[in-house]
């Protein structure tokens, strides 16, 4: 999990900083800047440049570059001495570790997820939502070892799988739709649904019938089905979702095989 997921995990959101020391005196706004240009490390590059750093955090050059050598000397970051490009370091995995070592949900699952995988051969995944995207918490691999499915932390939108249209569907209508209007779901395939009014129904079926599938929203030729957990307030507080190739496990296999398992593991799991 990279340092910039962990760091929204039940936190503040960065956006509104400015809002939160006006009615704040503990708010750090120093620390909420450094915060920010570790989570500038999202993109998909291996490193970042100073121009680049300053462009994401919206914060002047002079800044930018106290804070990199702050992060820097403590060793959160390191500078390439020819490239002078900005890369994080294997350090920011140990905040990550500290989290889910001690994270009672990722200590419930895990033993029930791990025997799941080992009978069904599929990738297991435990999700939350954070900012109203997709978190993943939790992750086993299926047999082929995909390395996109080792890795936790991952953001994505969540009306595009079936374990964020779960989560979502624990709010009103009025909220889903809002979450919409601020960020339009981008199309990961071409048969991703974008269309608000449909994401809506999907949601609405997802709350009427207790779990969700999706197919081919994320990558073509996958096939997910998910369903909630809950804590002992009956309060949704997670996702599981189990994902399959769509070559192997059709929508009607699917149904008939995965879907009753994947409810017994979720009834299981609910007493979190």
């Amino acid at each position: 999990m990279s340092l910039c997921q962990l760091s929204c995990i039940g936190s503040y959101q960065v956006s509104s900083n400015e809002q939160a020391t006006e009615v704040d005196n503990l708010f750090v706004q120093s620390l909420a800047k450094g915060l920010k240009v570790l989570e500038a490390f999202s993109s998909l590059q291996d490193s970042i440049s100073l121009t680049e750093l300053v462009a994401a955090t919206g914060m002047t050059k002079s800044g930018v570059q106290r804070l990199t050598h702050t992060l820097e000397q403590t060793g959160y970051i390191r500078k390439d001495a020819l490239s002078k490009r900005y890369s994080l370091t294997p350090r920011v995995l140990e905040l990550g570790y500290f989290f889910l070592r001690t994270n009672p949900l990722v200590a419930k699952v895990t033993p029930t997820l791990v025997a799941a995988r080992e009978r069904l051969g599929l990738a297991m995944h435990v999700s939350v939502l954070e900012d109203d995207d997709l978190l993943y918490l939790f992750r086993l691999p299926s047999r082929e070892l995909k390395v996109v499915e080792m890795l936790p932390g991952r953001r994505t939108s969540a009306f595009s799988t079936s374990s964020g249209r779960v989560l979502l569907s624990a709010y009103p209508d009025d909220k889903v739709r809002d979450i919409l209007k601020r960020k339009p779901v981008p199309a990961m395939t071409p048969q991703t649904v974008t269309d608000p009014d449909e994401l809506m129904a999907l949601v609405a079926e997802c709350r009427s019938q207790g779990y969700s599938i999706s197919q081919d929203q994320l990558i073509t030729g996958q096939i997910g089905v998910a369903g909630p957990i809950f804590n002992a307030a009956r309060k949704m507080v997670a996702a599981v979702n189990i994902v399959a190739r769509t070559s192997d496990w059709p929508l009607a296999r699917v149904e008939a095989e995965l879907l009753p398992q994947l409810l017994a593991l979720v009834q299981e799991l609910s007493t979190y």
